[in-house]
Parts: C-alpha cells; structure tokens; sequence
C-alpha cells in the first residue's frame, strides 16, 4: 500500500495499520481494557451513520449483544 502512495504527483503519505495482524477479539479484548465505549461505535460494511443491520458483521454485533443481556452463547 506504501509504494502506491508514492506514484503519485502529491505530497507522499504512509499508511498505517497497526491492526491488521491482530484478530478481532484481541482488538476487542484491548478496547475492553481500554474502556472504549462500544455501545457508540459502528462497524457496519455499508458505512453511514445508522448501520445496515443485514450484513455479517451486524449480525455477529446484535448476536454479541444478546449474548450479554441473556448469557446466550452463538456457535459459528
């Protein structure tokens, strides 16, 4: 992805991800020790302001949240 920054005529950037080796539960895992207010957070693949609600990762985060009000636990 660097290297793509640099073809063009523009100010060079650097693109960083410091995520991207990480599964999603130590992100989780780390948000949760950082006290991140999930409850305000979207991750929705279609983007905008409310989520979709249908896509997968909308699902897997209404399935969490049931999860935690009735102890319920989703197999994949």
């Amino acid at each position: 992805m660097n290297a793509a920054t640099h073809v063009s005529d523009e100010s060079p950037i650097e693109v960083l991800a410091p995520f991207v080796r990480w599964l999603k539960r130590d992100i989780a895992g780390r948000g949760s020790q950082l006290k991140v207010p999930f409850d305000l957070t979207l991750s929705c693949y279609e983007g905008g302001d409310e989520p979709y609600g249908n896509c997968s990762t909308c699902i897997d985060r209404e399935l969490e949240r049931i999860s935690r009000e009735t102890g319920a636990r989703w197999v994949n």
